[in-house]
């Protein structure tokens, strides 16, 4: 059997009893998944998830959550589909908006001196950035139903710089 992988995250046991039993593997490597995926509805509604991490009174801190979908999935198939799949995820009680200008990101992305991902382009990183911006000012107007906290940081300043602007958030 011939398979085609999609590349993820802590995939799932039967993604790797797939690639064993399969003759040929084909690794997609122009990915452009909906995040409405089983990893993310096991990631929050699973029985470590975070749905039941908060249920426990636990702190759950996430470096993405589904912000990052509604601006990166909006690039490739408008806004509303990615809205409707992220729609039942609970709102956190912080999310700190790191913004950046696109050409800044880039040049920090060079020093890497790795392989580029997919959206490590500055067309793409533009639109993206403005797709956040919408998607911040979205959920401002929202948070203050919710009680969402949204912070903005200036990613452009140095890591102590921007750790130090958290930290002062969260104390």
């Amino acid at each position: 059997m011939d398979i085609l992988i999609h590349p993820s995250y802590f995939p799932s046991i039967s993604h790797f009893v797939a690639m064993i039993q399969a003759d040929k593997i084909t690794f997609e490597m122009e990915d452009n998944f909906q995040k409405q995926t089983n990893r993310n509805r096991m990631y929050i509604y699973g029985a470590n998830g975070i749905e039941e991490q908060l249920k426990q009174g636990k702190t759950v801190v996430s470096d993405r959550y589904f912000f990052s979908s509604l601006a990166y999935q909006s690039v490739s198939c408008g806004k509303e589909l990615p809205r409707l799949l992220n729609s039942p995820f609970p709102l956190p009680e912080y999310l700190f908006y790191f913004k950046i200008d696109p050409e800044i990101s880039l040049k920090r992305v060079d020093t890497r001196n790795g392989k580029k991902e997919i959206y490590e382009k500055i067309d793409i990183q533009k639109k993206i950035a403005k797709l956040y911006d919408e998607v911040i000012e979205e959920y401002q107007q929202k948070s203050q139903e919710n009680e969402m906290k949204i912070i903005t940081i200036d990613a452009s300043k140095s890591i102590d710089q921007v750790f130090a602007e958290i930290k002062k958030h969260l104390n």
